[in-house]
Order: C-alpha cells, then structure tokens, then sequence
C-alpha cells in the first residue's frame, strides 16, 4: 500500500487527479499542503467517508519547508504540479527547494508537470521553448544531480487555458493571441493529463512507464486559431473572429509563443 503526497492539488490537473487517486485500492493515504483546503472539502469527507486517508496541512508548498516536509515524512511517491503563475526564475526556485525537500524526507520518486518538446528527449522538438522550458530543463537536470527519481510528465496545452480569454470571447465576440494564422497546436483534456499521473503514482515500478511521458490529445484537437474560432462559434451559436496579436516583449512569453509558432505543439 502506497502513501502519496499531491501539491497541486487546487489547480486544473489536481482537481482532476484527486478522485482518482480516491478511487485507488492500493493508495492507503493522500498527503496534501495546500493554501486553499476549502476547495477540496468535500473530496475529503467523501474520502474519510469510504475509510480512505486523506492528511491536509494548510500553507504554501512552493515555500514553507517545515509544513512540506511534516507532510512528505513517510510518502513513497510526491506528484508536483507547480502554480501556473510561476515566471521562470520561479520555476527553477521553488521545482529545486520542493527536490530538496523530497529528497530530504526520503520520498523515493516524483512525477512532476513539466511541457512537451523542452528538450530532444520529447517526441518533437523544434528548438528552445524559451525561459518556462529551460527552467523545466534546469529542475529535471538538478533532480538527476542529487539523486531524486523523478517521471517528467509533459502535455501540450491544457484546454483550460482557454480561460484566459472566456471574458474577451463573451463580451467582444474575438479571440486574441499571438499564434498566427498558421502555426497549429495539440490540445489536451486535464482530466486526461490527470489519468496518466495516478497511473504512474501507482505504478509497480517507479519509471514501468518510462522517465518522460509526453502526453497529447489525439489527431482533432490539433488546431489552428481560425479551426478554435468555427469550434467556438459554433459551441456559442455567434461568430468568433480570431485577432492576431504581436507577440509579448517578456521574454518568457515571447519564447514559449515564438515556440509554438514554430509548431511547437502541432502534433499528429
């Protein structure tokens, strides 16, 4: 029986992964450090309902290292899926202090959210991803210097970040972004993302699915900015019209759209 640590679990791939981990017979307990325990209420009665453990301590997992490792102590494996909001200096501090934390409390493996195509060991690269994916390199290339096992699990883009233009879709009728009109992407389902990684938490072997998963959604949801459009509009029943705009000056920004220009995410 296996103990699991889960940070991360308020975002959009660990509200997923939650009740699946539940509904795992050979998972005995769930740790959690989360900021925001309200939102997983009732997960957890519903777990402690079906004699399931569930231990969440509130705080900041990015950060407060004695909660982190009180939680960590006596967990075989940790998934890790760090707050979008993170720059990529960000990335690299808190992906290296939650590795030192791991490592300290003896956790014998992570499986950590990373990005397909950050380096040659994906199914296609198409250059540098630009600082987000470097600093994604940097965490995977610090585990490996200090020991710590570690499954890199890398999507394409998840749809829920088609949250971040709901409000520009429903008030001004457009879709705004610096892809073009030519660069595809892959989309995947957060509910998919999250199959895979209480797939390989439970896993006989650490690494029995390999030390890189890259995960995409199938041939379909590889679509262009006019292909979202039609989708949209016809979901909404009115015309959305695609915008395109010029691509951001922050530099991690600038490298990750100028990567997905170059096709980046266009796979099938």
């Amino acid at each position: 029986m296996t103990v699991v640590g889960v940070f991360g679990v308020t975002g959009n791939i660990g509200q997923c992964l939650l009740p699946l981990l539940i509904n795992k017979s050979t998972i005995k307990e769930i740790r959690i450090v989360t900021s925001r325990p309200w939102l997983i209420e009732a997960q957890v009665k519903h777990a402690t309902a079906n004699d399931k453990k569930i231990v969440v301590n509130k705080g900041d997992y990015c950060v407060d290292k004695d909660t982190v490792i009180k939680t960590l102590r006596g967990c075989s494996r940790l998934f890790v899926a760090l707050p979008q909001s993170l720059s990529s200096e960000e990335i690299i501090q808190r992906g290296k202090f939650l590795a030192e934390c791991a490592l300290e409390s003896e956790v014998q493996s992570i499986v950590r959210i990373s990005s397909l195509g950050i380096d040659e060991q994906s199914v296609k690269y198409v250059g540098s991803q630009g600082p987000f994916g470097d600093a994604h390199v940097a965490v995977e290339k610090y585990c490996a210097e200090i020991g710590l096992k570690q499954v890199s699990l890398r999507p394409t883009s998840l749809f829920s970040n088609i949250n971040f233009n709901i409000g520009e879709i429903l008030s001004e009728s457009t879709l705004s972004t610096p892809l073009g009109s030519i660069a595809k992407v892959n989309w995947v389902s957060c509910d998919d993302i999250a199959k895979v990684a209480a797939e390989v938490l439970v896993a006989t072997k650490w690494d029995q699915f390999g030390r890189i998963v890259d995960i995409t959604g199938p041939a379909e949801n590889t679509l262009g900015a006019e292909d979202m459009t039609r989708i949209i509009s016809t979901s909404l029943t009115k015309t959305i019209q695609y915008k395109e705009t010029d691509v951001p000056p922050v530099p991690d920004y600038a490298g990750l759209w100028n990567f997905l220009r170059k096709g980046g995410y266009d796979c099938h």
